[in-house]
């Protein structure tokens, strides 16, 4: 079935919402058909099929607020992962959600998602959660840091808040067993802000220096499935190393301070190339 056969098929329901009398034939791109349209004829967000293959769907919303609640009934009634879950674990991809509070982030883990991007209100229960599930998290805490104070200052007091908030979960998610990847939203704040300052915010939140290290090389590569290429020194990997002018166990801070980096097997020592 294709894209156009499957839209006439919507439109000829388009007064119905919830349920589609016409059962629709067994398609292994049926789900993807799904995922991808939106039926705005008849008004009704479509976000996944029934036991028979019947397309279920939700009302238009008539703000953001309604929407999130319409689809989480939804799919709460039909016990429903978003389409675009599962195509995109049967495709062998994953899924991140960026999610700053404790709902988003919650829907994301319910929902099986792979990597959450921020997680500022990330509590004890969901840490628990993330932790069973062997979920990622990107705390992204250095953007954090930087945007709150301006944020703050335009009236959105919630962000000065939501700082320690994110320091302690950090912590706490590191105890648990949180599978935590260095991510910075890099754009977010000037690029003449060292992004390697992530690795203190997160030894500053209770991380080990060790924990911090292997955020940024061993974890990040799990997360893009990368581990067989990256994130260690092993012989068939990528020759990617770098060197710092002291020890990060003993000082994380190091980290700023690279003067040595060799990419694929090139060395450049000050940002010139020394060894072909």
């Amino acid at each position: 079935m294709d894209i156009s056969t499957f839209t006439n098929l919507l439109q000829q329901h388009e007064s119905e919402t919830l349920d589609f009398k016409q059962e629709l034939p067994t398609s292994s791109d049926l789900a993807v058909l799904i995922s991808a349209f939106y039926n705005t004829h008849g008004g009704t967000f479509i976000i996944g099929v029934d036991d028979e293959h019947r397309p279920i769907g939700v009302d238009r919303p008539q703000s953001v607020e309604a929407g999130i609640a319409n689809i989480i009934q939804a799919m709460r009634e039909y016990n429903l992962n978003p389409p675009i879950f599962d195509e995109t674990h049967r495709l062998g991809k994953k899924v991140a959600a960026h999610a700053i509070g404790r709902n988003g982030i919650k829907m994301a883990l319910d929902a099986g998602c792979d990597s959450i991007e921020h997680g500022d209100g990330f509590d004890d229960a969901l840490i628990a959660q993330a932790a069973r599930q062997g979920t990622f998290w990107c705390p992204t805490m250095l953007v954090t840091e930087y945007v709150a104070p301006g944020r703050a200052a335009a009236g959105a007091e919630i962000w000065l808040k939501m700082l320690p908030m994110l320091r302690t979960a950090v912590g706490k998610a590191a105890k648990a067993g949180v599978k935590i990847a260095l991510g910075t939203d890099a754009g977010g704040f000037p690029w003449t802000i060292n992004q390697a300052g992530e690795l203190k915010l997160m030894v500053n939140a209770g991380m080990s220096p060790m924990q911090a290290l292997k955020a940024a090389t061993l974890v990040a590569a799990d997360l893009l499935d990368q581990e067989a290429n990256i994130g260690s020194i092993e012989v068939g990997k990528f020759a990617d190393i770098i060197a710092v002018p002291g020890d990060p166990l003993q000082d994380i801070s190091v980290m700023e301070k690279v003067n040595f980096v060799m990419k694929n097997g090139k060395v450049y020592v000050n940002g010139s190339q020394m060894i072909k």
